[in-house]
């Protein structure tokens, strides 16, 4: 009977502690599996991504975690892996750019780069990256989340707006240059507002005044009565007219509209103005350059009356031509009616 309570507890006593070791192995194997899975997914994921995550001891400045995929990252190839991801990442810490800007960091908040070029010396390449650090607390110790990702894409994206943002003021001020020198004066007018401002583009010039703003329904009308001839005005205030600019944007027509008048002078002067039609954000604008035309107006003038004279000495030289068609043609009928006449009486008798 004792020794059959011994063995109980005994077997009582084996029990409990295989329970214990068996939760003991258990737990332990089940966190590992987990911790292992884990670790396979941050890994696959980190593989194709452009992003170097670290973990580093805020105190000691001491890295703890690095993923595996800095060399990926930062182009380096096989031959290149002399160095650790470690002496890698001190080289990025050491560059001046990121050590003058920490200089200012307080280490509490989020903290970014600017962007800044990772030099490969071996294959002479550049890639472009940007830091970010995340720093956070636990249980009493200070840690800093750190990201150090590829940011090439983004700079060549900005260089090549750069690129073209230089081009395009470029061209604006050749654009402007030939504007001064073609024309004479522009005004530019808002049809949705009916805003309008008027701008010398050569100082030495004295019709219509000098610069000024305001609705350009009145304004331009104002101009027109003054300093335009009466037999010019309405064509231009018509084709210049907010409901034309209206219509013609209606119909999806903006291609430049023209005309040509002259000014109330002792000498005759011809501008032409040539509206120029823009949409900006939703608003129709039109531009309206003028320069001085009277050369080519004059010179047209002279042609037109050359060749009126043309035709005038024409209509005069066909009028002759008729009329000694017309003498030619009487003076030869009525001898040759004789004739045939006579011929005929000859021809009828014996």
């Amino acid at each position: 009977m004792g020794i059959g309570l011994s063995n109980n507890a005994v077997m009582f006593i084996v029990s409990i502690v295989f329970l214990i070791v068996l939760i003991i192995i258990i737990k332990p194997t089940k966190a590992s599996i987990k911790e292992r899975y884990r670790e396979k997914l941050f890994s696959s994921l980190t593989k194709a991504s452009d992003t170097i995550y670290l973990m580093c001891d805020h105190k000691k400045r001491q890295l703890i975690y690095i993923t595996d995929n800095i060399y990926n990252v930062l182009g380096l190839k096989d031959i290149e892996k002399e160095k650790t991801p470690e002496q890698i990442v001190d080289e990025i810490f050491k560059a001046p750019i990121v050590q003058n800007e920490m200089q200012n960091w307080n280490g509490k908040e989020e903290y970014v780069t600017q962007m800044f070029s990772y030099n490969n010396p071996l294959y002479h390449h550049t890639r472009w990256i940007r830091v970010k650090i995340y720093p956070f607390r636990e249980k009493k110790q200070n840690y800093d989340i750190i990201l150090i990702y590829d940011a090439t894409k983004e700079h060549d994206q900005q260089h090549l707006l750069v690129t073209q943002a230089k081009n395009i003021k470029a061209r604006e001020q050749q654009l402007n240059q030939i504007t001064n020198i073609s024309y004479d004066f522009e005004i530019n007018v808002n049809v949705q507002t009916k805003e309008m401002t008027y701008h010398r583009l050569k100082n030495d010039l004295t019709y219509f005044g000098t610069d000024f703003s305001g609705n350009f329904e009145i304004l331009f009308k104002d101009i027109i009565d003054k300093y335009v001839d009466k037999d010019d005005r309405a064509p231009i205030l018509e084709q210049f007219s907010i409901s034309n600019f209206q219509k013609l944007a209606e119909e999806n027509n903006l291609d430049p509209i023209s005309i040509r008048y002259r000014l109330i002078s002792e000498d005759t002067t011809w501008l032409e103005s040539t509206a120029f039609f823009t949409i900006d954000k939703g608003e129709l604008l039109v531009t309206i350059l003028t320069k001085n035309v009277t050369e080519n107006a004059e010179y047209m003038r002279r042609q037109n009356i050359l060749l009126q004279n043309a035709l005038t000495e024409a209509k005069k030289a066909n009028d002759a031509k008729s009329e000694f068609l017309a003498t030619v043609s009487h003076e030869i009928r009525i001898p040759m009616n004789a004739i045939i006449g006579l011929s005929q009486s000859a021809l009828n008798e014996d």
